[in-house]
């Protein structure tokens, strides 16, 4: 038997066969009892207490101690506040007070267990049965590739389990069942294993590598995420899904309203029933989207399919495909618009856009985008944008094509030389007008300065179509319909009906009606105010060699007349 002392500086201290006393004083010292009934002391410093054989009594003192046990007998005293200690046991063991640290070690199966702190176990290579008890724990089954299986109780506290020591790297050999317990805890399947993964109750998140692993989650459980590297379908009471890597992998859902998320490769996305948000990956990815709700796109040539129900899709970079299918749906090809700091951001791609049944909004970005409303009263618009803080700039380019279908649609073209039609319904289709839009915080004012040569198709009902600067088409259709062309020399036809052609000033250009009819009640209808002149004076007026003329300034070609008059055809206001 022999008591043995330390020195204030760094020692190692290694007893006899017999019940030996070490005292480390201070420093980070290393003490070894050997055989007998041990008493380890390791005073002030970072230690490691090795009792040896037999049963010892380990007490590490202040700072970051490391305690290393063989024996169920073994007794490890640690003062409160004194450290983080990490004890390494060969054999079962159950934390004691204010110890925070556990591993396991040899390739018996044996168990580990936590106390109410925040600790960290981990497994050895043997089937274990690791408990966290209360605190926030992190619980790893094992440290290489042949751990066995495991079992892990998260207990109460936001745990996090590993059913290996990832930092190992590659395949997991085992099936692990992790329990994560009350709390909001994250469950690591591992590599290569069928694993069994429950959360308990709280907002739980799993984390996925194989497609074998199992998740048992509850109803009414929390709201819980899987964040999967491979193809996942969700299962029941599982919310939503986040695909990470690059590789080319699909998302499901369920019946639940889902948040899916794609990752940096081509990905399928499937919202299923419930009203879903589904979003595209940010990469270079080629995305398919289905469902119902709320569907982003980032990059990429993506294809967001909302199905019935009234879904929400934005497209982004990339030329990307948008079908609403049934229900009220908003389609956005891409022009993202940030209010609260007053930025526009283009998302440049010729996109297609299809609403389907419903009262749909479609709305094109920048790049050549095609808008079908489908049946529905439908707004459709070949570019937006608009800023809330102080001061923002958009230039906006593309031959866009808006064909409003059946119901009463509202079609907005932008800059470049789009083509509008608004189908049956009573319509209003107004061409672009620029090369930029600006808004302003201060003073409310807007200017448009859009450019661009524009078909405007009215269809059956009683449209309103309104051109832009240059040279534009705008076709009324059957129904009383109003047409205003605006800048440029327009071309204008009423169709059947009784149509009102609107000139707004002398200066808009020569336009050319193309089927005035008297007979059908149509009209000429001036801006008093853009003309100034009194409201209902025609007297500046005439009509010669098919031509009106407002004093010596030419402003339309009737091409069909009969019996026109400026007098009666003409209405000032």
């Amino acid at each position: 038997m022999a008591t043995i002392y330390g020195t204030p500086g760094n020692d190692t201290l290694t007893g006899t066969a017999l019940a030996d006393s070490l005292f480390g004083l201070g420093g980070n010292d290393i003490l070894r009892g050997l055989a007998g009934r041990d008493r380890l002391d390791g005073g002030s410093g970072n230690d490691t207490l090795n009792g040896g054989t037999g049963i010892d009594t380990l007490i590490g003192g202040t700072g970051n101690d490391r305690y290393i046990v063989d024996n169920t007998g073994d007794v490890v005293t640690e003062a409160a506040n004194a450290g983080i200690d990490t004890v390494v046991s060969s054999v079962s063991y159950v934390l004691g007070s204010n110890l925070e640290n556990l591993t396991l070690t040899g390739s018996s199966a044996i168990n580990g267990t936590g106390n109410n702190l925040n600790n960290s176990i981990t497994g050895n290579n043997a089937h274990n049965s690791l408990r966290g008890g209360a605190g926030n724990d992190t619980l790893m089954g094992g440290t290489d590739n042949n751990s066995g299986n495991d079992t892990l109780y998260g207990g109460d506290g936001n745990d996090v389990l590993f059913s290996k020591n990832f930092l190992s790297g590659g395949f997991r050999i085992g099936a692990d069942v992790l329990y994560g317990g009350n709390g909001n805890d994250t469950l690591h399947g591992g590599n290569g294993a069928k694993n069994t993964l429950d959360g308990g109750s709280g907002n739980d998140t799993y984390i996925v590598f194989s497609t074998a692993d199992i998740i048992v989650e509850a109803a009414n459980a929390g709201t819980d995420t899987v964040v999967s590297s491979v193809s996942y379908t969700l299962g029941s009471n599982l919310e939503n899904l986040t695909l990470t890597g690059n590789k080319n992998i699909n998302g499901t859902g369920n019946s639940l309203n889902n948040y899916i998320a794609g990752n940096f490769g081509s990905d399928i996305l499937y919202g299923g029933d419930g009203n879903d948000t589904l979003v595209a990956g940010i990469g270079n990815s080629y995305d398919d989207i289905f469902g119902t709700g709320i569907f982003y796109s980032y990059s990429g040539n993506n294809y967001l399919d909302g199905g019935d129900g009234n879904d929400s899709l934005q497209g982004g970079v990339g030329n990307d495909t948008l079908f609403g299918r049934n229900g009220n749906d908003n389609l956005d090809a891409g022009l993202f618009t940030n209010v609260g700091w007053g930025y526009i951001q283009d998302k440049s791609g010729n996109d297609y856009l299809d609403g389907g049944a419903g009262n749909d909004t479609l709305k094109g970005g920048v790049g050549s985008d095609t808008l079908l409303g489908g049946a529905g009263s439908d707004l459709l618009i070949s570019v937006v944008g608009r800023g809330a803080n102080p001061y923002v700039s958009v230039d906006f380019s593309g031959n866009d094509y808006l064909d409003g279908g059946v119901g009463n649609d509202t079609l907005q073209g932008g800059a470049g030389s789009d083509t509008l039609i608004g189908g049956d319904g009573f319509d209003s289709l107004v061409a672009g007008t620029g090369k930029r839009s600006e808004y302003s915080n201060y003073g409310e004012w807007v200017t448009s300065l859009f450019s661009g040569n524009n078909y405007l198709d009215g269809g059956a009902g009683n449209d309103t179509l309104v051109g832009a600067l240059n040279n534009d088409t705008l076709m009324g259709g059957s129904g009383d319909d109003r047409l205003t062309g605006k800048e440029g020399n327009d071309v204008l036809t009423g169709g059947t009906g009784a149509d009102t052609f609107v000139f707004l000033s002398p200066l808009e250009g020569l336009d050319t009606i193309t089927d005035f009819s008297v007979g059908q009640g149509d009209k000429i209808e001036i801006s008093a105010a853009g003309f100034g002149i009194a409201v209902g004076d025609t007297s500046k007026f005439s009509f010669s060699s098919n031509t009106l003329f407002f004093d010596t300034t030419a402003l339309a070609s009737l091409q069909s007349n009969s019996g026109f008059n400026p007098s009666t055809d003409i209405k000032v206001v």
